[in-house]
């Protein structure tokens, strides 16, 4: 039995991904919510946490 595939394009159903950096000497936490979750979220979270 072959199971149905989704279409090339994959909608999420309301998930959102959240992104967080810990600095232990500050004990400061930056977080960010995003509606993707890829490479170019990350990076941005890491720019905004290293000057």
């Amino acid at each position: 039995m072959h199971h149905l595939r989704a279409p090339g394009v994959f909608k999420r159903m309301g998930t959102v991904s959240i992104l967080e950096v810990l600095d232990l000497h500050t004990v400061k936490i930056i977080a960010q919510v995003h509606d993707r979750h890829r490479s170019r979220e990350f990076i941005k979270l890491l720019e905004e946490f290293i000057p």
